[in-house]
């Protein structure tokens, strides 16, 4: 063992290193394992398994040797409260069973590591611990493989091949254990989902379980006790916890704390702005989440009122467009009032707004962005003019000839109410 090379694996995206040798012979890559059956005679095949047999019958006591290298090399094995002796061993046991019974023999069976992994992750030992107790304990298998091979006087060709069956049915069985601590691993995150999931809808609408509070709800969470809350909505597509988990590390790369469920049509979470003047900064980082439309509810000093915030939440949904997908209920109330009741706004844009039926499509929207620029500069012609690049007498000129079409004067504060009011709706409601 004095000229030993380093060998890597990949095992669910976790590299591992192995101490091997002879590597110039050892294929690690899965696609082109070498196996004894195509290297070695019949003959060899057979003292190799003599040799495997041989080891077998020490099996328990090589097995309690490598608990007790295990326990002392890796951390998370040192409390036995954690993986039990008995547990221990009898992993360690099937793990060199397994190596042992097939050297110069068939295919393995990985049912009993994929149970180990699953075993492992439900304790939750980490699977870097798990890989290094592997490591630790195929290191020792092999020194004992070696030592029996030498004391059978074996050539160094049936040398080489039982230390490429060795570290390939290592690599086989660690695969396995590794498969099934994945499992479990994803199995808890849906499970936790799906509870934090459950939290969520109880703080939002009420329904919490007998005995639990908002408060406690929200320690569960991981929102803070106290501060300004809203709720949130994004449009989205088929049902993925994955989303969830992402807009919530989005959102805490911010300073946000967040939790959230999934409906059938949307996402539904409730935000911990701290204070209120943090508002534009979560509309920014909510678009950062790059979704179509997103609703944002009235913000509230404690947690959200049960029912009506969400409500709130999925009117201001209704109202975001495309040019804007992050909608506020605080920030933009006329969005929301324009998509509230859907049939009585259409027979309201026809009342303040059919005058421009008059004039072509191109006309009519030259008119009506003018009148919205003219809005957003807070009625100022002059900036009006520079925002449209245009003289400010053509900003008066399409101004009165709204005036003319539609009978409202923006001279008069009612008249620009019901202008701004129906062409909200129309935009948003994709009436025109």
């Amino acid at each position: 063992m004095n000229n030993v090379s380093s060998s890597k694996s990949h095992v669910d995206g976790v590299q591992t290193k192995i101490d091997c040798p002879f590597e110039q012979s050892v294929t690690w890559e899965s696609s082109s394992l070498v196996t004894v059956g195509e290297s070695l005679s019949d003959a060899a095949k057979a003292n190799l398994n003599v040799v495997g047999r041989q080891l077998l019958v020490r099996v328990d006591e090589m097995c309690a040797e490598q608990c007790r290298i295990i326990r002392e090399r890796v951390a998370a094995y040192r409390d036995p409260a954690l993986v039990t002796d008995d547990d221990l061993f009898a992993a360690g046991r099937d793990q060199m069973v397994f190596v042992l019974e097939v050297m110069g023999a068939g295919a393995p069976d990985t049912s009993v590591a994929g149970r180990v992994g699953r075993l492992r992750a439900e304790q939750g030992v980490p699977l870097a611990d798990v890989m290094s107790a592997y490591r630790a304990g195929g290191q020792f298998l092999w020194d004992q493989i070696l030592q029996a091979i030498d004391a059978a006087g074996l050539s160094r060709q049936e040398l080489r091949a039982a230390a490429s069956q060795a570290w390939q049915n290592q690599d086989i069985y660690t695969d396995a254990m590794a498969e099934g601590y994945r499992e479990v691993v994803v199995e808890q995150l849906i499970h936790r989902d799906q509870e934090r999931s459950a939290l969520v809808g109880g703080l939002i609408d009420g329904r919490l379980p007998a005995g639990m509070t908002a408060g406690d709800a929200a320690h569960l969470l991981g929102l803070p006790d106290s501060g300004c809350f809203v709720v949130v909505a994004i449009d989205s597509g088929p049902l993925d916890y994955r989303a969830l988990r992402a807009a919530e590390k989005t959102l805490g790369d911010r300073g946000f704390a967040s939790a959230w469920r999934v409906e059938p049509d949307m996402q539904v979470g409730v935000v911990a702005l701290v204070m209120r003047s943090r508002l534009g900064e979560l509309g920014e980082a909510l678009r950062g989440l790059v979704v179509q439309r997103i609703g944002v509810s009235p913000v509230y000093d404690g947690y959200p009122p049960h029912g009506s915030a969400l409500n709130y939440a999925k009117a201001a949904l209704s109202a975001a467009t495309g040019d804007e997908a992050v909608l506020a209920f605080d920030v933009n109330p006329y969005a929301i009032a324009a998509v509230t009741d859907p049939p009585t706004m259409e027979r309201y844009c026809d009342l303040v707004l059919g005058g421009l039926g008059d004039i072509g499509a191109a006309d009519r929207q030259l008119l009506v962005s003018t009148f919205q620029q003219w809005v957003t500069c807070d009625g100022s012609i002059p900036a009006t003019a520079g925002a449209m690049f245009c003289h400010p007498n053509t900003v008066r000129y399409r101004l009165r000839r709204l005036k003319q079409l539609t009978g409202r004067d923006i001279a008069r504060p009612r008249d620009i109410a019901e202008l701004h009011l129906a062409i909200e709706a129309e935009r948003r409601l994709n009436l025109s």
